[in-house]
Formats: C-alpha cells, structure tokens, sequence
C-alpha cells in the first residue's frame, strides 16, 4: 500500500495575500511546511494541492523538492486535494 500526504496550500488568503511564498529565514513559507511534512516517515509521497492558476508558482517555489504539485478548482479544497488519491 502506498500512503500518499496532502498539503493543501494557496496565494488568496484573506488576510496575508501570498502568505505560502512569503520569505522566513531565507525560504518561502510554504518549504518550511513541506520540509516538516516530509519527516513524515510513513508517507511515500507528498501533494501539495492548489489551485489550478497557482500550480506553476507552486511549481517553481518547490522545483528542487521531491512534491507534486497537484492544481484542481479553486473553489473547492477538497476535490484539489483528492484528484491525487485518484491517479
């Protein structure tokens, strides 16, 4: 069986719009997550899910870590987050 992770992560916030790429001591914020997701040593592979219009800038904040970039709907989290479960 293969356990696959989820990291759902977007640029809208409300509140602290492009929060995921904001710097923290050097690295976008979203690396951190990723970083410590990945310590995670049950789970073989990591998504993080965005939305669809997002996927390429995710692409290149994470392009020398071993993710997936998943896009999918805006609107909806949770399909964003299974499209990778199906493939």
């Amino acid at each position: 069986m293969r356990v696959v992770g989820i990291i759902q992560a977007r640029m809208t916030s409300t509140r602290y719009p492009g929060k995921s790429a904001a710097p923290l001591c050097g690295r976008p914020m979203i690396r951190w997550v990723v970083d410590a997701c990945q310590r995670a040593t049950l789970v073989q592979t990591w998504c993080v899910a965005v939305p669809i219009g997002q996927r390429d800038t995710f692409s290149l904040l994470l392009a020398d870590v071993d993710v997936h970039v998943c896009g999918g709907p805006e609107d909806d989290a949770g399909i964003r987050g299974s499209q990778k479960l199906v493939e």
